[in-house]
């Protein structure tokens, strides 16, 4: 369990409350009204005092993108260090009761799934927002998760609220009789300054159902044919042997590094510039890389994987996964660009945080 205040960073992190900018005026949707609506409780009616219970780095990472989308997190609860789910139980209800919080936030994970409806049967008192994933993965059991997460809104009606990243999940919830209201992850500014030197890769272990590093180690050795004094090591996965033997087939041996955590990563890299790739373009919210941005690197996903200003999209988003030369082609321009390309996606989310501050009343 973590007081946000030691994660809290110098800068202030505003909140944004709408969709990115930039199209023209239209017609009100009906999720739009609503996530308008949820998004003006929360900054006028809702208490101050909220529990956010997350799992893991990426997960704390998570309720910092949320922003304001939900209530402000006075404690963030990190389920990952806790072994057992009644354990998990006692202490937050210990929390809850003693820090008189009305309100949870439940970002969705197989930790938080587990302890969601005991939360809700036990802490008759406590309203519940859970974020919902931003896509489902059919081979995941992902459809099997949301019917239970509905059955439980209806038996809970007036206390569960599910939200959905992006909207995405909106229609497929209403298709089995809940409600769900679209939220948008706010880009925030990094808490740290790369350092100079050769840029590390970083290969992610994706969310994808189906593992596929065919092209991501193609991506990677075309990546150093092209920007071999720029490159530096290249850290995969410990138990990707498949992907370990792509990589030596292309004579990438003597630059490879195992992993198991993406912080363990990052530690053992101390700042050293790092493009994370995620392997997948699965509609998903990658966790890791919202650890990578936070700790001042770059990624490069699939649309959608993360909060990005306007304008950065181009640059850190490949939606042809399946073909290496175009990653690779993204890879190089990030590589041999790192630097401007961090400054230009960390003032524009201080830009795009900045301006959406609340301004004083007119007098």
């Amino acid at each position: 369990m973590t007081d946000s205040s030691e994660q809290a960073d110098e800068r202030p992190r505003p909140p944004r409350s709408g969709r990115r900018s930039g199209a023209g005026p239209t017609a009100q949707r009906p999720e739009e009204t609503a996530a308008r609506t949820l998004e003006d409780q929360t900054s006028v009616t809702q208490p101050a005092i909220c529990c956010h219970v997350v799992e893991g780095v990426g997960g704390r990472m998570m309720s910092r993108y949320l922003a304001q989308a939900v209530p402000k997190a006075q404690v963030v609860f990190d389920l990952s260090v806790l072994p057992e789910t009644d354990e998990a139980m006692k202490l937050l209800e210990a929390c809850l009761r003693n820090g008189a919080m009305p309100q949870v936030v439940v970002v969705d994970g197989p930790l938080t799934r587990r302890i969601l409806a005991p939360l809700m049967n036990r802490l008759g008192h406590v309203g519940v927002r859970y974020v919902l994933p931003a896509a489902l993965r059919w081979q995941a059991g992902d459809w099997d998760v949301l019917r239970g997460l509905v059955a439980l809104q209806r038996e809970h009606t007036e206390r569960l609220t599910l939200l959905a990243m992006g909207g995405e999940l909106c229609g497929a919830v209403a298709a089995l009789g809940g409600r769900a209201l679209p939220i948008t992850l706010t880009p925030v500014p990094a808490r740290r300054r790369p350092r100079m030197g050769r840029v590390a890769l970083l290969l992610g272990r994706g969310a994808g159902a189906v593992a596929s590093y065919g092209h991501v180690a193609a991506a990677a050795a075309l990546t150093i044919a092209a920007a071999e004094q720029r490159v530096g090591a290249i850290l995969h996965p410990e138990e990707a042997s498949h992907l370990v033997a792509l990589l030596e087939a292309f004579g990438l041996a003597s630059r490879l590094i195992p992993y198991r955590t993406t912080e363990e990563a990052l530690a053992r890299l101390g700042g050293t510039p790092v493009v994370y790739l995620a392997p997948f373009s699965d509609g998903l919210v990658d966790q890791d890389a919202l650890v990578v941005l936070d700790q001042g690197g770059l990624v490069l996903a699939g649309p959608g994987a993360v909060p990005l200003p306007e304008g950065i999209g181009d640059l850190m988003e490949v939606p042809q996964w399946e073909q290496a030369d175009a990653v690779a082609a993204k890879l190089v321009v990030l590589v041999c660009d790192y630097h401007a390309t961090w400054a230009m996606l960390h003032n524009r989310a201080s830009e795009a945080s900045a301006a959406l501050l609340p301004r004083p009343a007119a007098a």
